[in-house]
Order: structure tokens, then sequence, then C-alpha cells
């Protein structure tokens, strides 16, 4: 695991009146959809605060960083986030603004959480697949539902790269990177420090990179 630890100040969270487009739930919660198919839109937006109260489903991303040793970027969550605040996650995510799409979202949280610029191309290639997974839980915001239809993304880049990330005090309090083995293996366990993920997830992430 390296030691590097990168930090940001002053965090401020999200803006619970953001706009998401809401969609229909999936016929089966741990099913990916098939290659092409996208996630089925009720035609609606709500505010995030509403979305994550009420449990509606809506989409984010996931991208996952790895550089050429096999080592993942992992962020710790703002202490002001709306839900799991404070703990681990992956490299980089963000919801799906209403009208917006993952691709574009993607790129856009790469930027303002990490000042990495990515060409949409190397994203595509990136993209892994679209799986549905529901957490629930308790913040001091109250209680939240996240229902999420979430696009995950495996991409690679240099470990010079990776050390040159400029953090969105925002939403990001810190970076570091652990071994992709380690840190399934955490998730896997329930490892309190990070955000829980399902064993679907975990088991997408373990293909994706060959481990």
């Amino acid at each position: 695991r390296s030691a590097r630890m990168l930090a940001a100040s002053a965090p401020l969270g999200q803006d619970p009146s953001e706009l998401f487009d809401t969609y229909a739930p999936p016929a089966e919660l741990r099913a990916r959809l098939p290659a092409g198919r996208q996630p089925t839109p009720l035609g609606a937006t709500k505010r995030r605060g509403d979305v994550h109260r009420d449990g509606d489903w809506h989409r984010s991303v996931h991208v996952w960083l790895v550089d050429e040793r096999g080592a993942l970027l992992v962020q710790q969550r703002s202490e002001h986030k709306d839900t799991f605040p404070g703990l681990w996650d992956v490299s980089c995510a963000g919801h799906v603004g209403a009208g917006s799409e993952p691709l574009a979202a993607a790129r856009a949280e790469l930027r303002e959480e990490l000042g990495l610029d990515v060409p949409l191309d190397a994203l595509s290639a990136a993209w892994v697949c679209t799986l549905p997974t529901a957490s629930t839980g308790a913040t001091r915001a109250g209680h939240f539902l996240d229902n999420e239809w979430q696009d995950v993304f495996v991409l690679s880049l240099p470990s010079d790269a990776l050390r040159a990330v400029s953090l969105g005090a925002d939403e990001v309090a810190a970076v570091r990177t652990v071994e992709a083995a380690e840190l399934l293996d955490a998730l896997e366990r329930g490892d309190a420090a990070f955000v829980p993920r399902q064993v679907h997830y975990c088991a997408v992430l373990r293909a994706a990179l060959g481990i």
C-alpha cells in the first residue's frame, strides 16, 4: 500500500436541490444490464435530497483508476457528503445529473474531483457495465435510501498521473493507492473503513481487473 496521501481542505459537500432523472427499478437487483441496453427512464426529475429520501432509482458513474503496478486509487469522502461521509471509496464517482449522460458525467467528475482531463474515447473504452445497487444508512442529514444504476469504468493511468491529481475540496478529503487484491478483500469482508459494496459489484470489479 502506498504511504502517500493527499488531503483537501474545507470540504463543502453537495447541493441537495441538484436534479436527477429517475428510472424504473431493475427486474433483478444483482443482474447487470446487457451491453447496449439502458435503464428505463420514467420521464420525471427530482431533487437529490428527495431521491435519497424516497429511494428513487437514478444514475451514477464509478471510475476506478488503476496504475501499471495494479494499484487502485481510492478517495476518502468528505465529512459533508450526504451518504457515507468520511469513508474510503471508488477513485472517482458522482451522480448523472438531469439531462446528462454517463460518459459526460464521468469526465466531469474526474475533472472536478481529481483534476484529470480524460478524453471521452478513453472513457468509452474503459466502460465495464451498468449494474443496479441499493444501499441504505443515516447521516446528520437523516436516513437515506440510495438506489442507483451505476456505470462502472476501469481506467488505466500511469502512476505519475495518479500522483499528480489535485483534489476538489468540496467532495474529496484525501486519496491514496491500495493494491487491487487488498482492496477487494477489504470490500468483500465488509471493512468498515470503506463504503459498503455488494457481492455482485465486487465480482464485476474483480473480473474487470483480472484478479
